[in-house]
């Protein structure tokens, strides 16, 4: 019979509401995708953590060629890791466990400001991982179950700042599937490691960065668990996923405790050691496991069997492979090419494009050619610092304080400076009716609800004001279209009225959380953070 895990906190800590471990960013109703735009020209970063909605209102295309940027405020935070808290505690060598707690905080909600146009913190993966870490996960420090290493920690730190790509510290898990894609390394590990000896007493969900058993794995029965011995191969696991010693087998769909799969076996019907490949033998049938084959390697093109990124060229596994083959990459292809399932050879100027064929570095697709971009007063396409204004002309991208108010009156992000907004400048009867180029807004600074951006976390855009505000307390207004945090942590934002229309025009107010039991329609909703028609119980054992 199945034994229910136990919901647990440890006594020695005050703990944040739970975000609901591996949730994704973007719930339904929470963005007005008609409205809302972003900071950069209308186009937002892809990747991980769910899908972007925003789209450019206003005057034109953005300039061709130009790439998404990190606003200043990712700097500045590598800035201050540089300054203030890089020692640990007494001098110590490192990032000392505070500092690296505020750091990556603000870091991964001013991420989400910088990288990407959806939903707040409790929505992104990322915080609920940090977040996790610095309650549960350094209660467990203090409680002398973990160990917190300062020197892991600053490097782990150094990849988690910086561009839209370094989020190091929030991708890296334990398991042996972390946020995949988002990790450049294994910086991360061993910033924390697990002392309680077997027998003792351990958090099985303290964090994501290791398990608090020195040895063994942490039992889920009741909370506290106990460090336990690994099962032995062929041993039950059906109740205890991590029963198995992950090094060296997995908890099979039987839960039963099953080796991985050496190279040139059969896995139909099982898993393969970790960094080797599945892959389908088109000569005998069936599936078998190949190893990862590094740069050199003799490899077999039917089985796709090359390390991540390399190519199986001739029989050998390569990084750079000629004109006409096969590719995965562009960077794969010489410099003149491009990969689309084979390098091909970059269409030159007066070329043709019409089939959406890439064109040299130099030029760009207008539709049915390759022509050289446009620059100031000339016709678009346009080269980069230059955007298409509404007649199809290229204008220069306009510096802070310049006017980018569209014909029609609105705004037009895609008219300023990379890293800065369309805000407006002037307002009449509580509307927008100009608007000037200008950075993202501290409080007070002007901003515009509908936009994701414009103002710097931890400040949200008052939908009335227009101005960058503090988060909102109970019964105050919040922002519908962009939550962004809008409401102090044991509030959340829900709308009062007008909420079939524009989100960005409902009337909204701080709300705060529910209690377990009471009808939710969304995990941050609720004080647990676990919404299944009503508010559920957080059940990990933090």
């Amino acid at each position: 019979m199945a034994v229910g895990v136990v919901a647990c906190s440890d006594p020695t800590k005050k703990h944040a509401p739970a975000d609901g471990a591996g949730g994704e960013a973007g719930e339904a109703g929470e963005t007005d995708s008609a409205s809302v735009t972003t900071g950069d020209g209308g186009t937002s970063a892809s990747g991980a953590g769910g899908s972007d909605t925003g789209s450019a209102t206003g005057g034109g295309s953005t300039s061709a060629g130009g790439s998404d940027t990190t606003s200043s405020s990712a700097a500045t935070s590598a800035g201050e890791a540089g300054g203030a808290g890089m020692a640990g505690a007494g001098g110590t060598a490192g990032l000392g466990i505070d500092a690296f707690c505020e750091l990556l905080q603000a870091r991964a909600r001013s991420w989400l400001r910088e990288c990407r146009s959806f939903g707040d913190s409790a929505d992104f993966w990322g915080t609920q991982r940090i977040d996790r870490f610095c309650s549960s996960g350094r209660a467990a420090v203090e409680a002398g179950r973990l160990e917190y290493d300062p020197v892991q920690a600053e490097a782990c730190a150094a990849l988690s700042v910086g561009g839209c790509e370094d989020i190091e510290a929030f991708a890296y898990s334990v398991e042996s599937i972390p946020q995949a894609g988002w990790l450049q390394s294994n910086v991360c590990e061993g910033v924390v490691s697990g002392l309680v000896p077997l027998g003792g007493s351990c958090h099985a969900d303290s964090t994501d960065y290791a398990y608090e058993c020195a040895e063994g794995y942490c039992t889920t029965e009741t909370c506290p668990g106990t460090c336990t011995a690994y099962a032995s191969l062929g041993g039950d696991c059906e109740l205890e996923p991590k029963a198995c010693d992950r090094r060296v087998a997995y908890c099979n769909s039987e839960g039963d405790c099953q080796a991985f799969v050496e190279p040139g076996g059969s896995c139909d019907n099982a898993q393969c050691t970790p960094g080797d490949f599945c892959r389908l033998d088109e000569t005998e049938g069936g599936s078998r496991c190949v190893p990862a084959i590094e740069p050199g390697g003799n490899c077999d093109p039917a089985l796709a069997q090359c390390a991540q990124n390399l190519e199986c060229y001739l029989g050998v596994c390569t990084d750079q492979v000629p004109l006409g083959a096969e590719c995965v990459d562009t960077a794969h292809c010489p410099a003149s090419a491009y990969c689309d399932g084979t390098c091909i050879a970059r269409v030159p100027v007066d070329g043709d494009c019409s089939l959406g064929q890439i064109c040299v570095d130099e030029a760009l697709c207008d539709g049915s050619s390759c022509v050289i971009p446009g620059t100031e007063d000339e016709p678009c396409p346009c080269a980069s610092g230059s955007y298409c204004d509404e007649d199809g002309i290229c204008q220069v991208l306009g510096a802070v304080g310049v006017d980018c108010t569209t014909a029609e009156g609105g705004p037009s992000p895609s008219q300023c400076e990379a890293d800065l907004r369309c805000v407006p400048s002037q307002i009449e009867t509580d509307v927008p009716v100009a608007f000037a180029c200008q950075p993202q807004g501290g409080e007070g600074d002007p901003c515009l609800p509908q936009t994701a951006n414009t103002c710097r976390a931890p400040f949200f855009c008052h939908p009335t004001s227009f101005t960058c505000s503090v988060p909102a307390a109970a019964d105050e207004v919040c922002n519908f279209a962009l939550v962004w945090d809008s409401c102090q942590p044991d509030q959340y934002c829900a709308c009062t009225s007008n909420c079939d229309g524009l989100a960005h025009q409902a009337t909204a107010e701080c709300t705060a959380r529910l209690d377990d039991g009471t009808e939710c329609a969304a995990g941050k909703s609720c004080a647990s953070g676990v919404c299944s028609s009503t508010c559920q119980p957080d059940l990990l054992c933090r």
